[in-house]
């Protein structure tokens, strides 16, 4: 587990700006923001329906789209003031875990605020992490 540094701060800004772009009254929006090696920054929102796609995962496939191969960090935010950091839903560990094992997470732990997690520590038992 780690501190966040004033980069993290900043992603966090990001994904509550692009959550705020993305507002859908029809669907709880979330914002996501991912830091690649390269220092881009890439954000997403979710996109509500039947089959909903959450907003890590839009802005992993927008990185990937623009040859991104590196991930650092990722952070999720949303509820009813827009300003809450989100834990990544199961499907979303496993998908980070396949697509970006080294990236850090961006989650709230009770008192202790904001911290830095590996995917491999919010997805410990995996089989991705069998030999």
């Amino acid at each position: 587990m780690q501190e966040l540094q004033r980069q993290d701060f900043v992603l966090i800004e990001l994904a509550k700006k692009a959550m705020r772009a993305g507002y859908d009254e029809r669907g709880s929006t979330m914002g996501a923001a991912l830091r690649c090696g390269s220092g881009n920054v890439y954000t997403g929102v979710n996109i509500p329906g039947r089959n909903s796609v959450c907003a890590e995962v839009v802005a992993l496939g927008t990185a990937k789209a623009s040859g991104e191969k590196i991930f650092d960090s990722v952070v999720v935010v949303g509820g009813k003031n827009m300003d809450r950091i989100h834990t990544p839903c199961g499907n979303c560990r496993e998908l980070l875990l396949v697509n970006c094992p080294d990236v850090r997470v961006i989650v709230h732990i009770g008192q202790s605020g904001a911290k830095k997690l590996s995917v491999r520590e919010l997805l410990p038992y995996s089989s991705e992490l069998e030999d």
